[in-house]
């Protein structure tokens, strides 16, 4: 028997490097979300460069027209990333950053300075796609979580540089500076890795063999990575993807509880208190500058997301998005109730706790940051299976940012209607429902792979309450053996092994009869034994065992062997011998099916996210 390797390859991992890498797109993608807040008041300046002036109703479409952006992006990344590969449309998104920018600083027109908003809007809607399915691809099960969450906190510090700088640099000037991070980023992805998985799905081995080389070094059988990752994508029919597939459970679950969440995070509404901010600041009788106001909450941001990623490997996905729709509910819910205090008794009788709109913001800038956040674009890369996860992850994301575009767009009109106060009830009451919703229908993914995660899906046990629970893997001959309860299918076949099981179970009952036999009836019991053996050959004899059916390939399944191997199936040695097609107990998980649980599952599986529009 083969050595049990290692948890882990010795030495430092590349796929780290690649991640950290694919990173900097996040960080783009947050100096485009925060670019407007510090831009607009020196587009309104007096003294703005070539006397370009903004007023307000270009002002709103200088905003929303980035979120129209990367709805288009979003629809279009799920093709582009199944067509181009991970890495190639990364590369993509960086050169088109850099379009969008340089039509920004060198606008001379509001009409550039649009256009220039929705190329970078594209690019970040496609970016927002891009790099959680390629961090989630490369990485280990153990840090998937960790380096996942670490591209929300890309994100935030993105906006967190924008919203610091801003208050120095001009808006041209500004953008100047946003184009350099998406240059750094094409010029790092150039020496990355493209990812196993979707090198492999496009049939190219050798090249995912010297990819999972890269990404993992030595100490690891890539090999045994690379077939694992194989055995996965030949559970998926080889035919082109066609829509009604989505009829299937293990297809349309994942896709809506993906689904779910994005909707989640746009109805937490953050787009709806990041306007406010400042106003809102202002309202607990700080003296601090709006422009401070924002660096504060930058800082806020980056701390919560940190910290969030340091633990979401520990503390698991569901345990987050509990917390953080908590958080979000009661913090929207007392916001909500100091704006009806001031609206009903007058700005007197809340001038003893202008303080609480501020704390009600940093919690609710906290527990968005540590769960509703990132989670739900990390979740989106681990749960989608591999076969629909271009389509599924477009579809995705661009329902993520046609929720941004109606938040944004449709949020004064809900302040008109239902008040400030009631504006944020109807925030706490989706965040309330949320939480239920996240208890009694996500699965927990934390230190999985993502072939056991789509293998939970297609058996049928998706809710994975058990992270730390073992993973059998079993032998599945070419049609699947009825469930324990379900009566036995007719045909030769059953019938044989229903002559094998008695066979089986009197040559036991003889074995004991003879072992506990007095020494004295020795005779008898060699009688006893002699009768049982004629006994078994005749029903051998009676029912002849059919021809062994081929076994195509082994998979792992996220349930117990008990599950479909009842007790009185694990027969011995020297039965098995007697009734050579005895269907045998659960088998341990093959070499290759070790390597991958134990090294890491090579691309371990599900990537972070974007953070949505922030």
């Amino acid at each position: 028997m083969a050595e049990k390797k290692e948890d882990g390859p010795k030495g430092f991992e590349l796929f780290y490097v690649a991640a950290a890498s694919a990173w900097l797109g996040s960080v783009a993608m947050g100096t485009n979300l925060g670019y407007s807040s510090p831009a607009i008041p020196s587009l309104q300046s007096n003294f703005t460069e070539g006397g370009l002036e903004i007023n307000e109703s270009e002002e709103s479409w200088f905003g929303s027209l980035m979120t129209l952006g990367a709805l288009t992006g979003g629809l279009v990344a799920g093709f582009l990333v199944d067509s181009l590969g991970r890495k190639l449309s990364i590369i993509f998104s960086s050169l088109g950053f850099i379009a969008g920018w340089v039509l920004i600083a060198t606008a001379s027109t509001v009409v550039v300075l649009c256009l220039g908003r929705v190329v970078t809007g594209f690019f970040t809607g496609l970016i927002s796609l891009a790099v959680p399915v390629y961090v989630s691809e490369i990485s280990r099960p153990q840090v998937r979580g960790t380096l996942g969450a670490g591209i929300q906190l890309s994100v935030t510090i993105g906006i967190l540089g924008v919203f610091f700088f801003g208050k120095y640099l001009s808006w041209s000037s500004l953008a100047i500076l946003c184009l350099t991070v998406p240059a750094a980023m094409a010029v790092l992805m150039i020496f990355m890795s493209e990812s196993p998985r979707w090198l492999l799905q496009k049939g190219k081995r050798e090249d995912a063999l010297k990819a999972l080389q890269f990404l993992y070094g030595p100490g690891t059988d890539h090999e045994a990575e690379r077939n694992a990752i194989e055995m996965n994508l030949k559970m998926s029919p080889s035919e082109k993807f066609h829509v009604k597939e989505l009829q299937q459970p293990f297809i349309y679950k994942p896709i809506l509880i993906s689904l779910f969440l994005m909707f989640a995070q746009q109805l937490s509404g953050i787009n709806a208190v990041m306007f406010y901010a400042v106003s809102i600041f202002q309202s607990a009788g700080t003296t601090i500058p709006p422009e401070d106001c924002m660096v504060i909450i930058g800082v806020v941001q980056v701390i919560a997301t940190l910290g969030a990623t340091m633990v979401m490997d520990k503390g698991g996905r569901r345990v987050l998005l509990l917390t953080s729709a908590a958080l979000l509910a009661l913090s929207l819910g007392v916001l909500g109730g100091y704006h009806y205090v001031k609206a009903t008794k007058g700005d007197e009788a809340v001038e003893s706790i202008g303080w609480l709109p501020l704390v009600c913001l940093s919690l609710f800038i906290i527990g968005f940051s540590c769960g509703m956040g990132p989670i739900p674009w990390l979740m989106m890369g681990e749960l989608l299976p591999l076969r629909v996860r271009g389509f599924a992850t477009g579809m995705c994301t661009g329902f993520n940012w046609t929720m941004a575009f109606v938040v944004t767009k449709t949020f004064n009109d809900m302040i008109d209607l239902l008040k400030p106060y009631g504006t944020y009830w109807f925030f706490c009451i989706v965040m309330i429902t949320s939480f239920f919703v996240v208890v009694l229908t996500l699965p927990e993914t934390k230190g999985k792979t993502l072939e056991e995660i789509e293998a939970a899906f297609r058996s049928g046990h998706e809710p994975l309450k058990k992270p730390s629970e073992p993973v059998a893997a079993e032998v599945t001959p070419a049609t699947a053996p009825a469930p324990p309860h379900a009566a036995p299918s007719p045909g030769p076949g059953g019938a044989a092994a229903a002559a094998t099981t008695i066979a089986v179970t009197t040559t036991t009952a003889a074995a004991a009869n003879a072992a506990t036999a007095n020494a004295a009836n020795a005779a008898n019991a060699a009688t006893a034994n002699a009768a049982t053996a004629a006994t078994t050959a005749a029903v051998s004899e009676a029912v002849p065992s059919p021809k062994r059916p081929s076994v195509p390939s082994t998979h792992s399944k996220l349930t117990s062997p008990d599950k479909t191997m009842s007790p009185n199936r694990k027969v011995s040695k020297s039965t098995v011998s007697e009734a050579p097609h005895t269907e045998s107990a659960p088998r341990s998980p093959s070499k290759n099916q070790k390597a991958e649980k134990d090294g890491g599952g090579g691309a371990g599986g599900g990537g972070g996210g974007g953070g949505g529009a922030n």
